[in-house]
């Protein structure tokens, strides 16, 4: 039960509201490298699978390590241009993308979008200088504490490409969180711009 409350609320925080498990579709991922948006590819650990719902943004594709019940979860956000947000909102201060933003400026980003989706207890740190593909990009590791006090650990690769922000984010539950890095990373390292 504790693992299907969690799944909803990381739908919720990192999706959309309202999130109904009965829309969401898994597909299995072949282990070769995928397409992500126009971009990038990048290739999936075994047995990752990719999630899809009427709930999805055009700029965005999911991966999860398992089926509906998993705490383990990618989301790619590709090709956001400027005035872009990472998730859809109503409110005229949300967070929006500006191409001139510094690393800095989009982990700040990040965390306030984070903090409007009604998360608690947001951290970001550990900024640093990391490949995105044969781009330079960087990292940042994350926390949060969903509505239902249960807490997530992520990690965050991300690049300004041209105008365009491209971003991944890896998210897991504490007790799953070192068990998927290594397939994170891989993933991560995947990456090949096109």
């Amino acid at each position: 039960m504790r693992r299907s409350i969690l799944v909803v609320l990381l739908a919720v925080a990192l999706g959309g509201c309202g999130v109904d498990l009965a829309n969401y579709k898994y597909a299995a991922l072949e282990t070769t490298p995928q397409a992500i948006g126009s971009t990038f590819t990048a290739t999936p650990a075994p047995g990752w699978k990719r999630v899809t719902s009427d709930l999805d943004q055009d700029s965005q594709i999911n991966w999860s390590a398992g089926e509906q019940d998993n705490r383990v979860g990618i989301r790619f956000w590709y090709d956001l241009n400027e005035d872009d947000a990472l998730f859809r909102h109503v409110d005229p201060d949300f967070p929006l993308f500006r191409p001139d933003m510094s690393p800095a400026g989009v982990m700040a980003m990040f965390k306030e979008s984070l903090e409007f989706r009604n998360l608690r207890e947001v951290e970001t740190t550990n900024l640093r200088a990391a490949a995105f593909g044969n781009a330079d990009g960087f990292r940042f590791d994350t926390s949060f504490r969903l509505p239902n006090d249960i807490s997530v650990r992520g990690t965050v690769l991300a690049a300004i490409l041209g105008d365009k922000l491209q971003l991944i984010s890896y998210s897991a539950s504490p007790e799953l969180f070192e068990e998927y890095l290594g397939d994170a990373d891989a993933i991560m390292n995947s990456v090949e711009l096109q």
